[in-house]
């Protein structure tokens, strides 16, 4: 035998492998075909060029599944430098021939497609090889008794045709392309609908009728990796689910054993026909379940799809790692490129006894990983940073470490617009890659705005100033577009400050404005002032004045009528800052008790935690804007609910009419009336906002100590100006007002205004007189407690009391409906009221403590202690004569007049 011969067996056995059985091998350099398996005579879609003239080495394939090796008489690890720049010269010359006769012939095969498409008619439902599969034939037409099924690509070019008798003998095109192209049986696919792949067209066609989804029918089990591989490069991130036909017959189940490999190649599910225990003989696709079982059973056969067990595909695990370690030897490894992040596995080729790289898996797309994060509480996170798909936004997120391999984790992200993988094998070392890989640089998370690091972080997450570490901010972004930039600060402070000047409640609204940032600096807690008034008399103007400190005016009004929750969310996203909050008449009484109980309180609720323990509490500080058509009180009130102190001291109300006949403007300004000057303000507003904000926050944060001292001055002299015995309540206020009129002092020494200093001061401490005149300076608690008692005693001193007198000396007791107690005169002839302690608890004190409403009513005169000093005494009446019992001892219905 010569050495030749040896070739040339040799090459035939390396075909054979494929399934390539060329009927002679001529080692010649030339390009020669043959018919490849299962094909019609004479369609030659199997090739080869042999050389041996050297080292032997050819290549081989099939046009029809895209198939191309490449063999050699010699490994190239043996060959010299030369012979292996030869070998590959030999090649690439094999390939390069080979390429161009295949694309001639497929341009041939493609027109000759394209022209018999288009003479074909619709599927008869009567041909009998779609009446033997009982399928709803879809995707194909029909010319004579043939049936023509279209193959195209992923561009949808028509490429080759398949054939169907209809005794289902079966042939391709001759010279048609079939590797990596399909029939697409139902819509197009999309990425927004699961798609499955199987092999044969009757296939697809159960499959698409059980489930409804679109089909790809690759056509033989040897091109389901190559269709699976283009369609998952042109839909990363559809739900993929391969169909296999279980060859149980063949040796090998090539069915199923390609199936598997296409599913793990593109991290799709894997989904076999389930016959059961006693399968029919020559059963082995989804169209033999569907005649045999039915198509409920295909369409329970699929949604049992699952992952593909990667083990019996020899898939070494990730690690990620170098392309080589110390000894030389390949190392898994992960790469990032636009298309992309690829993890690149190793196995050991035993042949070779070598290690070579397996194909690049698809994992999602690029993602890079800038750097650790690390919260208050200790928890850890990776910040990653991807474009999101269709915008191509730049996205920018704190990803917990505990959420990487969930399946919450992932579904965060494909929610803003990350297409992943699908597979658990790619979602395994997807979080290889998270947990390992990328930047270590560490930041600060957060969820709450405002100070923190040394810096400024306003709702939108945008960082003002210099932190002490790389910052990221993970709250509420909802809020985001209201706080954008527009214009400059002179043209803010030649428009809307210089509109506002000489306005007490738009100059009340920038003051709270700027102090909002300034709360922590003395530790003064949430609160804020309330305007109010008739529509149209100017508060939301004044309001938006306030609000165009910090970006858009417009974007950055809420509502009362809103959870509270949501509020705490929003407070959260506002730490340290202004939140504007509009009509408060719209919101349920209720509610908006609840939620400004809360948002004041500064702290969010309380909840558990699902592994225990609690949640952390969201906390915050905010300077609240508010405006309605009525205050506080006179809303709750008239839902039937009671104000509290402490909310009209936290959300102190002032008309927003300023009583000089122009609503809330005190002056115009220029302008002819109020409508123009309200106009002319929103205008400026919406055309410069934001940029003094910045600005502000910038000098704050270089002077810090010297602003705090400022703050704490102006709130001494405040309190030293209150009247003798003004509460604790009037005092919290005042340090508010205090504060609101130092910012915007401050802002006008720094030239940010245009104002005179002392004009902000004035404006302020007028509205505080206001407030100050309306609210009194004794405690609001004890007001309303003497309040309540007094409307009480208006109501029922005569109708729910038994006259003693009448009834010591009437003939019959009088019968009194819900008696309340017992009307008696002293010695000198003055009416005094014995309330049972049942009622003044319950009624009387309704909603206070009964001792301390007892205390605050016996200091302003209308109930008598007992001489032990309890707040009740005892006392005997007509219908017990002999016994004393206890009762609130009342002598006025009213409180004792100052000059009494």
């Amino acid at each position: 035998m010569n050495a030749a011969l040896n070739v040339e067996q040799q090459f035939a056995a390396a075909t054979a492998e494929h399934g390539l059985v060329p009927s002679e091998i001529v080692a010649d350099g030339q390009l020669h075909r043959f018919d490849g398996p299962g094909e019609k005579r004479g369609k030659k879609s199997g090739w080869y060029v042999l050389h041996t003239d050297g080292i032997a080495a050819g290549a081989f394939g099939d046009w029809r599944t895209g198939l191309t090796e490449t063999w050699s008489a010699q490994g190239q690890h043996a060959m010299t430098s030369a012979e292996r720049q030869a070998y590959r010269q030999r090649i690439e010359q094999s390939k390069a021939a080979a390429a161009t006769a295949r694309a001639e012939l497929a341009e041939l095969a493609h027109k000759k497609c394209v022209t018999l498409w288009d003479k074909a008619v619709p599927v008869l439902p009567s041909h009998p090889y779609v009446a033997a599969k009982a399928i709803t034939p879809k995707g194909a037409k029909q010319i004579g008794k043939v049936l023509l099924i279209p193959l195209y690509d992923t561009a949808g070019v028509l490429r080759s045709l398949q054939f169907i008798e209809p005794d289902g003998a079966k042939w391709f095109k001759s010279g048609g392309t079939v590797g990596g192209c399909y029939c697409i049986i139902g819509a197009e696919p999309s990425r927004n609908a699961p798609l499955l792949i199987c092999e044969g067209w009757a296939t697809a066609c159960s499959l698409h009728e059980a489930t409804g989804y679109s089909v790809a029918a690759a056509m033989n089990a040897g091109n389901l990796l190559s269709v699976a591989q283009l369609l998952r490069a042109q839909l990363p991130e559809v739900p993929m689910t391969i169909c296999a036909d279980d060859d149980t017959a063949t040796d090998g189940n090539p069915g199923l054993t390609k199936a598997r490999e296409a599913a793990i190649a593109v991290a799709a599910l894997l989904a076999v026909p389930e016959f059961g225990p006693d399968c029919p003989a020559g059963a082995t696709d989804f169209n033999d379940l569907h005649m045999m079982r039915g198509l409920a059973t295909v369409q329970i056969s699929v949604k049992n799809a699952a992952v593909p067990r990667v083990a019996e595909m020899a898939e070494v695990a990730a690690v990620p790692a170098s392309i080589g370690d110390d000894s030389g030897r390949l190392r898994a490894r992960f790469e990032v490129s636009q298309s992309g992040v690829f993890y690149i596995g190793i196995k050991h080729d035993s042949n070779t006894k070598s290690d070579i790289e397996l194909p690049p898996a698809w994992l999602c797309d690029r993602l890079e990983i800038i750097g650790r994060g690390e919260d208050d509480a200790g928890r850890g996170y990776r910040i990653l940073r991807w474009n999101s798909r269709g915008s191509g936004t730049v996205r920018i997120t704190a990803f917990p470490l505990a959420m990487i391999g969930e399946r919450e984790g992932w579904a965060l992200l494909r929610e803003r617009g990350m297409a992943i993988a699908t597979s658990r094998a790619a979602l395994e070392k997807l979080s290889g890659y998270l947990q390992t890989e990328g930047s270590d640089e560490l930041h600060f998370v957060t969820e709450c705005g405002g100070w923190t690091h040394g810096a400024y972080i306003l709702p939108s997450g945008e960082v003002l100033g210099k932190p002490s570490a790389p910052l990221y901010y993970r709250g509420d972004t909802s809020g985001a577009s209201a706080y954008t930039t527009k214009g400059t600060l002179a043209e803010w402070r030649n428009t809307v400050a210089r509109l506002a000047h000489g306005n007490t409640r738009p100059m009340l609204s920038l003051a709270v404005a700027f102090a909002a940032p300034l709360l922590h600096l003395v530790g003064l807690e949430s609160g804020g002032f309330h305007l109010y008034g008739p529509s149209g008399a100017g508060k939301t103007t004044s309001a938006k004045i306030g609000a165009s400190v910090w970006g858009d005016p417009r974007e950055q009004v809420l509502s009362w009528d809103a959870t509270a929750l949501a509020l705490a969310n929003a407070a959260s996203a506002r730490n340290d800052g202004l939140m504007l909050l509009d009509e408060m008449g719209q919101g349920n009484p209720e509610a908006v008790s609840m939620a400004a109980y809360r948002l004041f309180n500064g702290t969010g609720k309380m909840q558990g935690a699902k592994d225990g323990g609690n949640r952390e509490q969201a906390r915050w500080r905010v300077m609240v804007l508010s405006t309605g058509e009525i205050d506080l009180a006179a809303f709750m009130s008239g839902g039937g609910k009671r104000t509290r102190a402490g909310q009209e001291v936290r959300l102190a109300s002032l008309p927003a009419d300023a009583g000089k006949g122009y609503g809330a403007f005190d002056q115009l300004n220029g302008l002819a009336n109020s409508g123009q000057l309200a106009e002319a303000m929103e205008t400026a507003a919406r055309q410069a906002h934001g940029v003094v904000g910045r600005a502000f926050v910038e000098h704050v944060a270089g002077c810090s100590d010297e602003i705090a001292n400022r703050l704490r001055s102006a709130i001494k002299k405040t309190h030293a100006r209150l009247p003798e015995g003004a509460s604790g309540q009037v005092r919290r206020v005042a340090a508010r007002f205090a504060v609101a009129a130092e910012a915007l002092e401050i802002a006008t020494d720094e030239g940010m205004t245009g104002w005179n200093q002392g004009d902000g001061l004035a404006a302020v401490m007028t509205c505080f007189a206001g407030w100050l005149s309306r609210y009194g300076i004794g405690n609001r608690e004890d007001e309303q407690i003497i309040a309540q008692a007094e409307a009480w005693f208006g109501a029922h001193a005569f109708s729910r009391f038994i006259d003693c007198f009448n009834a010591a000396h009437s003939g019959a007791f009088p019968v009194v409906h819900n008696c309340a107690g017992y009307r008696k005169v002293d010695s000198a002839g003055v009416p005094f009221w014995l309330v049972f302690p049942g009622t003044f608890a319950e009624e009387i004190a309704a909603g206070f403590d009964k001792t301390a409403a007892s205390d605050v009513l016996a200091k302003a005169g209308i109930l008598q202690k007992g001489n032990d000093g309890k707040a009740t005494s005892k006392h005997k009446t007509p219908d017990q004569p002999k016994e004393s019992r206890r009762f609130y001892k009342f002598v006025k219905t009213e409180r004792k007049d100052p000059g009494e």
